[in-house]
């Protein structure tokens, strides 16, 4: 018989990466309880409350008069609570959660916590979580620092609760993500069975659902090295990681070039790893660095071009101006604006046309647009004079130099 057939836990394991397969390819949708989506276009992720009021009297006011009625509906994500007015939601969608959020229970030892805190005053934070997830904080009671041990009791792919040890019954909520590496690492690694390769392939799945997908591919890594026999699979599911890895970092590029961070967002293209992903994704990531490149090769052919045809100029007042602005242009000239010299890159090397020509696209471009570039030089550098009169006469508060300017 199959061995998979008479193997329980390799049922288990099989049916773990099955699932972590699909918790990759649906790693960008929605794990929390709901969709909120407001009638002003923002969507808020948590499991929604309607309530009656914001205070305890007004609450109770309310259920005397036997009023039914929830005008605030409140959002809690774990680690906040958004109240928003009922008749600002514009629909509810409750398909979320259709996974699973992986979460661990922290063992810690707890002392005696008998009082309730009612106010919370200043708080100060003796030492970071160490790496069985405890720490010391002080926080001010009465006019004096209190100090109390916390632990974290919970960890998911959201937030971590931490938990007063001693003295006070008192947790709140951490980001997972504001938690050092090192730290999350540390405290989950002592909460699993290592030998076990389901629990191990648990971890690689919380780090998916927490959108950390450098140490979810480490976590898989390491199962293939502590587990050979399961290579074959786990290596279908670490091809599939990279590729959502690399479709969110095409994300992120794709933002950083429509803001005009080019250089950044071709360094991160550069050091991305290129292993271990899909033939589509690849040719993406080629698209895109072959934009980004030229991009800036055209930004620096710019730059070089200006200045080589400037000197060819032999008019010397045309070469003064044309100086002033190449300046003015250079100060502003990045990879976005280079967009607007388009008409003179296009004719950069035409012989049927002048230096003066070629140099009036270049600035009559970038003032109005590739599309209206003009071959005219003294009439763009009339346009370049009107601009710089402008300017001034809405700068200066002289009202004698003003009129000059008219």
């Amino acid at each position: 018989m199959d061995k998979q057939e008479t193997d329980p836990m390799g049922h288990r394991i099989f049916y773990r990466l099955a699932g972590l397969a699909i918790g990759i390819a649906l790693s960008g949708a929605q794990l929390s309880a709901a969709e909120i989506h407001l009638l002003n276009g923002d969507v808020i992720e948590g499991k929604p409350i309607p309530i009656q009021a914001l205070t305890r009297v007004e609450i109770e006011r309310e259920n005397a008069n036997a009023n039914r009625y929830y005008p605030i509906l409140m959002i809690n994500t774990g680690i906040k609570r958004y109240f928003v007015p009922a008749k600002q939601v514009a629909n509810i969608d409750h398909a979320g959660g259709l996974l699973n959020l992986e979460e661990y229970t922290i063992a810690q030892k707890h002392g005696a916590r008998r009082r309730m805190l009612q106010t919370l005053g200043g708080v100060k934070i003796n030492q970071d979580l160490d790496e069985f997830g405890r720490r010391t904080i002080s926080f001010s009671l009465n006019g004096e620092m209190k100090p109390v041990v916390q632990g974290i009791t919970k960890i998911n792919p959201r937030y971590v609760t931490v938990s007063a040890m001693t003295d006070y019954a008192w947790e709140h909520a951490i980001s997972t993500t504001a938690l050092k590496e090192e730290t999350l690492s540390s405290v989950l690694h002592k909460t699993i069975d290592m030998q076990d390769p389901q629990q191990r392939i648990g971890l690689a799945q919380f780090y998916i659902q927490a959108g950390m997908y450098v140490q979810a591919g480490n976590e898989l890594d390491s199962v293939v090295r502590d587990f050979p026999e399961l290579k074959a699979t786990v290596d279908q599911v670490i091809t599939g990681l990279r590729s959502t890895q690399a479709q969110q970092l095409l994300v992120d590029l794709r933002r950083r070039r429509d803001s005009g961070q080019y250089q950044l967002a071709a360094l991160a293209l550069n050091n991305f790893p290129k292993t271990n992903l899909t033939a589509d994704v690849l040719k993406e990531l080629e698209d895109l660095k072959r934009e980004l490149e030229k991009r800036l090769y055209d930004l620096e052919r710019v730059r070089l071009s200006l200045s080589m045809l400037q000197r060819t100029v032999e008019d010397e007042a045309k070469r003064a101006k044309l100086e002033a602005i190449r300046s003015a242009v250079g100060d502003n000239l990045d990879a976005v604006g280079v967009e607007r010299m388009q008409a003179f890159l296009k004719l950069e090397n035409d012989a049927s046309l002048t230096s003066e020509q070629k140099l009036a696209l270049a600035y009559s471009g970038w003032m109005f647009g590739s599309a209206h570039a003009i071959t005219d030089l003294d009439q763009t550098l009339r346009f370049w004079q009107a601009k710089h009169d402008v300017e001034e006469y809405l700068i200066t508060k002289d009202p004698n130099y003003q009129q000059d300017l008219l």
